[in-house]
């Protein structure tokens, strides 16, 4: 099942809805650490079946910490995965994520791994025109926090559309490329992206950046 901005509460959704197989779960955004929803749908479960062998996933900006019985139903939960998306860190991640604090989605990175044993930390990345020049520096503080928190991995994906890397000039396109080269070592997945410029690169230049 997934839930995320369609779910209305006013239609009496969860009171009709039969839970007892539900296996895996889904929350999406809007933010939805900001809504009470999770709790109202995991709480159903709990009322219908055992928790135990539910897994949930939750897709956040990672603003807000899950509350207190949020993180009690999710506790005896079989696995969560808590997905956060990054698209930079410091001063770059605040001007993209205005208003959000660097300092305090960062710190709530490290408290989401730290809740519990069952309680995964994962790290989306999707790297666009807006963000590529943060490449670097998003993989080194994934290479320090897995240090001192338990996290599945960060995953790096490519924005499409405008903000497109495929959007950019071969100048800027070869500059990114060596950026790239300095961390395919430590993050392979990133050869991908090598391989997604080399195919720009010699394109005719008529890009919009």
């Amino acid at each position: 099942i997934a839930m995320g901005r369609y779910f209305q509460k006013s239609n009496n959704f969860l009171d009709r809805l039969d839970v007892k197989h539900v296996k895996k779960i889904h929350f999406n955004g809007g933010e939805p650490m900001l809504s009470t929803q999770p709790e109202e749908f995991l709480s159903q479960i709990a009322s219908q079946k055992n928790l135990n062998n539910v897994t949930v996933i939750f897709s956040t900006n990672g603003s807000t910490l899950p509350s207190e019985r949020l993180t009690a139903l999710l506790k005896q939960c079989q696995k969560v995965d808590i997905v956060v998306s990054l698209d930079g860190t410091g001063r770059a991640f605040e001007y993209i994520r205005n208003p959000l604090s660097w300092s305090e989605v960062g710190s709530n990175c490290v408290k989401m791994s730290q809740m519990a044993d069952n309680i995964y930390l994962g790290i989306s990345n999707n790297i666009g025109i807006h963000n590529v020049d943060e490449v670097i520096a998003i993989q080194q503080w994934y290479e320090n926090i897995i240090k001192i928190s338990k996290i599945r991995g960060i995953s790096y994906n490519q924005t499409v559309q405008t903000l497109a890397l495929s959007n950019a000039s071969a100048h800027l396109l070869e500059v990114w490329r060596a950026k790239f080269n300095r961390i395919k070592d430590h993050a392979p997945v990133i050869n991908q992206f090598i391989s997604d410029i080399d195919h720009c690169v010699g394109q005719p230049d008529d890009n919009i950046w």
